[in-house]
């Protein structure tokens, strides 16, 4: 009988998003989240179920053989509850893809309304 399964946590990182863009503060739960996104969408690991052996990519499940390094998966699903800010985690994703750490963007507020030029 087992009482007990070790749970194994990645070490996971925070991110804030740009400031100048992102107003409302983010809680830590979405800075990771956030991390998260980031590390999932410039991943390099091999997609699930594809392992390196003696120079080639072997495919576990099927044991389809292939000298070329299959694509990485990226992305993910994002799958908090209601109301845990998912929305504001995702804007902060869409601010960083488009200022980078580089703010070259010009961000002007028009009420509710942000224009990026």
């Amino acid at each position: 009988m087992v009482t007990s399964v070790p749970v194994r946590k990645a070490k996971w990182g925070i991110l804030n998003p740009p400031t100048e863009v992102i107003k409302s503060p983010l809680f830590p739960r979405q800075k990771e989240a956030l991390w998260w996104l980031v590390n999932r969408e410039n991943s390099t690991e091999l997609p699930p179920f594809w392992e390196e052996r003696d120079g080639e990519y072997v495919n576990v499940l099927t044991n389809f053989h292939t000298g070329k390094r299959p694509e990485p998966l990226r992305g993910g699903i994002l799958a908090d509850d209601m109301g845990l800010g998912k929305t504001l985690t995702l804007l902060s994703l869409i601010t960083l893809d488009k200022c980078g750490g580089n703010t070259g963007w010009e961000f002007m507020w028009s009420g509710r309304l942000l224009i990026i030029h």
